[in-house]
């Protein structure tokens, strides 16, 4: 993850490569934040499931100041 701290193309691509991963979950909570949520739909992308799976077996978490959260429309749904 050595990209998303170091400015350049590489930190471009994992941004662009992370908020669409965020958009797709479609979840109100970060990916890289929360890794106990199992977003088995991600699976076609590659290497963010897999470093989603070493954090939680790790039980670590990763806050990226610039993650796009879609912010709730209703709150109290159940599903």
């Amino acid at each position: 993850m050595k990209c998303l701290r170091t400015p350049g193309v590489a930190q471009d691509l994992a941004r662009v490569a992370l908020s669409w991963a965020q958009l797709l979950a479609g979840t109100g909570k970060p990916i890289l934040e929360d890794t106990d949520t199992p977003l088995p739909h991600l699976s076609p992308m590659l290497w963010i499931p897999e470093i989603r799976r070493f954090m939680h077996q790790t039980a670590s978490t990763l806050e990226v100041e610039w993650e796009d959260v879609t912010p709730e429309q209703r709150i109290g749904d159940v599903h």
